[in-house]
């Protein structure tokens, strides 16, 4: 069955020309040009960019990626329409070296954001992503973009130094995808009435523990 607030937010990146390509392009191909170059690129159209994190789920149980079950219809239309990866392999085994990895460019053996996996260990010996780093929001905010993010995973959060370079970051503690859409969409919605260019992180939580599936999936 098709979500009908996802269906929304594929909608809204079709309108954009958001695709793959253009994000792993700027993620693996700009990052670095734009880390060593002294002075801003040449004008161009600045096109948004959303980055979409699904936490834990797996590949191998996507409808694009083989599975024979109908478990991702809206992921399989914007698959189609796009391009998908065949092969793809995460820096690290768990969240938030994943994330910081996907944020900077950089593998976990550089950005060193491997905190305990116990978060008031973590707090209590400070284990933040290192403000020395250079993120993302930060490479684009002087090119225009407005920067935005929304997580519900409490390891994603300003207390572990994830909203650098954020304009706004919403912390919604471990919310359903559906509110996470909705929070999207409204800041899609504002960026478009004052006609900027955005960068916008979704963390999306539902295939992660603890594991409350729809009653009829349940």
């Amino acid at each position: 069955m098709r979500d009908p607030v996802r269906s929304r937010l594929s909608i809204r990146a079709f309108r954009f020309r958001i695709t793959l390509p253009a994000l792993a392009g700027l993620l693996f191909g700009a990052l670095p040009l734009e880390r060593c170059s002294a002075t801003p690129p040449p004008t161009r159209i600045a096109r948004p960019v959303i980055l979409l994190m699904l936490d834990t789920l797996r590949a191998d149980h996507l409808g694009f990626y083989g599975y024979e079950r109908d478990t991702s219809p809206n992921l399989d239309a914007f698959a189609r329409e796009s391009i998908a990866f065949k092969y793809a392999f995460t820096a690290a085994p768990w969240t938030p070296p994943s994330v910081a990895t996907m944020l900077t460019g950089l593998y976990p053996s550089s950005h060193g954001h491997q905190p305990p996996d116990a978060s008031e260990d973590a707090l209590s010996n400070m284990r933040r992503l290192s403000s020395e780093l250079v993120t993302l929001p930060e490479i684009l905010r002087p090119l225009g973009y407005a920067t935005a993010a929304v997580s519900p995973n409490p390891w994603i959060s300003a207390p572990f130094g994830f909203d650098q370079g954020f304009d706004t970051f919403e912390y919604r503690p471990k919310a359903p995808a559906a509110v996470i859409a909705s929070a999207g969409i409204a800041l899609i919605d504002g960026f478009v009435r004052r006609g900027r260019p955005f960068l916008l992180y979704l963390h999306f939580f539902d295939p992660h523990d603890p594991y409350s599936p729809p009653e009829r999936y349940a």
